[in-house]
């Protein structure tokens, strides 16, 4: 009688299943197979560099092209709290075109301004955003020479 209810107990157990655990399995493949095209989609994009990579010898030579084309002065800033239009010179051609260059690659999507004075400034700083970073690394790493030797002056404050 303890042997018939000892197996009986134990065929009771080996036949329950566990439904969860059979759709988990089911579903895994289609969760990897998505993920592998969304992999390959996000490969795709990433081969697709319409520029070059720049870096301090390639950018003057990059920008003096870029400005040929990109003949832009006039930026809007659009915020929360309203607008804010700027004009570049002209005459600062590489700054002009590097700014340019970067509004058109998103760079400055998503920069958040530290400090507003009235009438005055907006402070925006260096974001530690991991997408920031990402579209830094793409876009290259490089310094322009300051526009005072020709003649223009910045005053820091």
């Amino acid at each position: 009688m303890r042997l018939i209810l000892i197996l009986s107990v134990f065929l009771l157990f080996m036949n329950c299943e566990d439904k969860k655990t059979q759709q988990k399995s089911i579903l895994k493949p289609e969760t990897t197979e998505t993920q592998k095209k969304e992999t390959k989609t996000t490969l795709d994009k990433k081969k697709e560099r319409q520029y070059p990579k720049l870096n301090s010898k390639s950018a003057m030579d990059f920008f003096m092209e870029y400005d040929k084309i990109h003949k832009e002065n006039k930026v809007r800033i659009t915020t929360d709290f309203g607008n804010i239009d700027i004009l570049l010179f002209n005459e600062t051609k590489f700054h002009r075109s590097n700014f340019i260059f970067l509004t058109k690659q998103k760079y400055f999507n998503g920069t958040q301004f530290y400090r507003v004075i009235d009438n005055f400034m907006v402070q925006a700083g260096n974001s530690d955003d991991k997408k920031t970073a990402r579209k830094r690394a793409h876009i290259g790493k490089y310094l322009l020479p300051a526009d005072t030797k020709r003649g223009f002056k910045h005053d820091r404050g």
